[in-house]
C-alpha cells in the first residue's frame, strides 16, 4: 500500500451524496485516507435530499473523526464555485466539473480568489482560457491537472433482471436525472427512427426525479409520453422507464444487464455511467464533447457527430446563451444505434465503421482506456502528487512571507495572488 501519511489537507464539498460530486470525492479520497493521509472532511450538502445520502459507516466515521482534527493550511473546495466554502485564513483550492464551453461569468471573482485551481483534464483547459483565467503573466491562481476517478466495478457481476424485457432483446440503457441537458427528446426520437421495424430492441431509461415523490415520478412519465406521442408515422418505440432512486451498487447491476449504454446528453462534467459501462466492457454510444473527448473515441466506443449550439432552455441556474454545448447529429446517432445493434447480434463479425474490430475488441479497448485514466487506485498516486505539491508550495510560500514580514514593516507580496504557472 502507498504511504500518503505526509498529506494533511481539508476537503469541503459533497461527501455522502450518492451521485455527482459526492461519488467522485469518495473515489478520490478513499485511497488517500487508507494510505494514511489526514483529510479533514467538511461536508457541504445541506441541499442533498436525505434519500440521496449514503449510509456508509466508513464515511460517517470519517466525518465524525474530522470534527476533532486540527485545521490545516490548505482547503480543497470541490463543488460548483457558488458552493465553495473557502478558508478565511489559509490557502484555497478550487475544483469543479463543468459541462459547457464557458462557465458563468459571475464565477470569475470566486475563482480569482483561489490560490490554486485544479482542472479535471487537459482537454477542457479551453473552459478556463475562454473565461480568461489563464493569461500568461497575469496575477491569478496556479493551475494543476488532476483527473476525477471512479471505483472499478470489475468486468463481471450479477445483472439486474428486468421482468418486462423479453429475452433475447438487445437492451439499450440510459441513466440520468430529469433535466433538459440530458436530452431525452433526441434520444427517444433517434431510437424510434432506428428501430421502428425492429421487435427485439428496447430502450431502458433509468431516470430519477428531484425528490422521491409520486408527483415527480409521474411528471417524468408524462414527459416520456410526450416525446413518444409526437413521433407520428413511426411505430411506438419499446421503452421501459424506471423512476425509483436506487443505490450505486444497484445502478451498477442495472448497467450489467444492458448490451449498449447510449447517451445523447448535450454536455457532461464527467459521466460516470458511461465510464462504468466501459469498465464493464459494454458498448457505449456518446458525444465526444468536453471531458468525454478523453475516452469516447473511434477505438473505444461509437462516437456521435455533433455541432455546438447556444445554451437555452436549460431550466437550471448558471447556464446562459453565451455558453455552448453539443447537439447530436441525428442521422449519425441513428446510424450508431443501428451499428450497435448489429454488433451485439453479430459479436464475432468485424465491422468496418470501427476499423474492422469486433464488439469484443472495441469493448476491451474501452475497459483498458477508462481503467488507466480514471481508476481510483491507479490514479491515487497522481491525486496525492497534485495535492502534496500544493501543500508544499503553500508551506514554502508562507515561510518566505513570514521571513519577509520580520524584515519589513509592510510585506509587498500578497499570498493570495501569484503568477500563473501554465501546465499546458
Amino acid at each position: 500500500m502507498n504511504d500518503f501519511s505526509d498529506l494533511k489537507i481539508e476537503w469541503a464539498g459533497e461527501i455522502l451524496s450518492t451521485v455527482g460530486y459526492g461519488l467522485q470525492a469518495r473515489a478520490m479520497l478513499r485511497p488517500l485516507i487508507e494510505g494514511g493521509a489526514s483529510i479533514k472532511l467538511i461536508p457541504a450538502e445541506e441541499y442533498t435530499p436525505e434519500f440521496r445520502k449514503l449510509k456508509d459507516s466508513f464515511w460517517l466515521n470519517q466525518i465524525e473523526k474530522s470534527k476533532s482534527l486540527p485545521d490545516y493550511p490548505v482547503r480543497v473546495n470541490f463543488a460548483i464555485p457558488p458552493q465553495f466554502r473557502p478558508k478565511l485564513k489559509g490557502s484555497n483550492v478550487g475544483m469543479m466539473l463543468w459541462e459547457t464551453t464557458r462557465y458563468p461569468l459571475e464565477w470569475d471573482p470566486i475563482l480569482m480568489g483561489m490560490n490554486h485551481i485544479i482542472i479535471p483534464s487537459d482537454s477542457v483547459k479551453d473552459l478556463y482560457i475562454n473565461n480568461r483565467l489563464v493569461r500568461p503573466g497575469f496575477p491569478g491562481p496556479k493551475f494543476h491537472i488532476m483527473r476525477p476517478t471512479f471505483v472499478d466495478p470489475g468486468e463481471f457481476g450479477v445483472p439486474t433482471v428486468i421482468n418486462e424485457v423479453d429475452e433475447p432483446s438487445v437492451k439499450f440503457l440510459f441513466s440520468s436525472n430529469w433535466i433538459p441537458r440530458k436530452n431525452h427528446a433526441d434520444l427517444i426520437t433517434a431510437f424510434a427512427a432506428a428501430f421502428c421495424d425492429v421487435k427485439d430492441a428496447c430502450l431502458i431509461i433509468k431516470c430519477w426525479p428531484a425528490d422521491d415523490s409520486v408527483a415527480n415520478k409521474r411528471n417524468i412519465e408524462s414527459g416520456i409520453r410526450h416525446f413518444t406521442d409526437r413521433l407520428r408515422g413511426l411505430a411506438r418505440p419499446r421503452i421501459h422507464l424506471l423512476t425509483d432512486f436506487v443505490t450505486h451498487e444497484a445502478m451498477e447491476s442495472l448497467i450489467r444487464s444492458c448490451d449498449v449504454y447510449v447517451s445523447a446528453s448535450k454536455a457532461e462534467g464527467f459521466d460516470s455511467a458511461s465510464i462504468t459501462a466501459m469498465a464493464m466492457k459494454k458498448l457505449v454510444i456518446g458525444i465526444p464533447f468536453g471531458i468525454k473527448r478523453d475516452y469516447i473515441t473511434n477505438t473505444t466506443a461509437l462516437p456521435v457527430d455533433f455541432s455546438l449550439e447556444p445554451v437555452v432552455d436549460s431550466a437550471a441556474p448558471g447556464y446562459d446563451a453565451y455558453q455552448a454545448w453539443a447537439r447530436p447529429n441525428m442521422d449519425d446517432l441513428i446510424r450508431k444505434m443501428r451499428l450497435a445493434y448489429n454488433m451485439v447480434k453479430n459479436p464475432t463479425m468485424p465491422h468496418s465503421p470501427v476499423g474492422g474490430m469486433t464488439i469484443g475488441q472495441l469493448t476491451t479497448n474501452a475497459r483498458s482506456k477508462v481503467i488507466n485514466m480514471f481508476d481510483s487506485n491507479i490514479q491515487a498516486t497522481n491525486v496525492y502528487n497534485v495535492l502534496k505539491k500544493i501543500q508544499t508550495d503553500e508551506s514554502e510560500l508562507y515561510k518566505v512571507l513570514a521571513a519577509s514580514s520580520s524584515q519589513a514593516q509592510a510585506p509587498s507580496t500578497n499570498p493570495k495572488f501569484k503568477v500563473v504557472e501554465s501546465v499546458y
